[in-house]
């Protein structure tokens, strides 16, 4: 019965799951989504480069519809992660 809930590849592309129908709980919520050009601009990265992130895995996108976006929280995750770190503690 679990198979029924899982995410699917969709159409060519394997790598990207399709978006399930959101819980009550994500309704309230409302993360924000950005199509692939807006995620290129918030990390200041070219979209081809995008693209390589999500088919090695390294940024999670999800396909609604005809089109790939991606959550702005794993945006600010990454960038995040990404940053070098300058000085520390001894």
């Amino acid at each position: 019965m679990s198979e029924i809930f899982a995410p699917r590849p969709v159409g060519n592309c394997p790598h990207i799951p399709r978006h399930p129908h959101p819980s009550s709980k994500e309704l309230t919520t409302m993360e924000r989504y950005l199509t692939r050009r807006e995620a290129g601009d918030h990390l200041r990265l070219n979209e081809r480069t995008i693209d390589r992130m999500v088919v090695v895995g390294k940024l999670p996108a999800l396909k609604i519809g005809r089109s790939v976006r991606f959550k702005l929280s794993d945006l600010e995750a990454l960038a995040s992660a990404s940053q070098p770190r300058v000085g520390g503690f001894r």
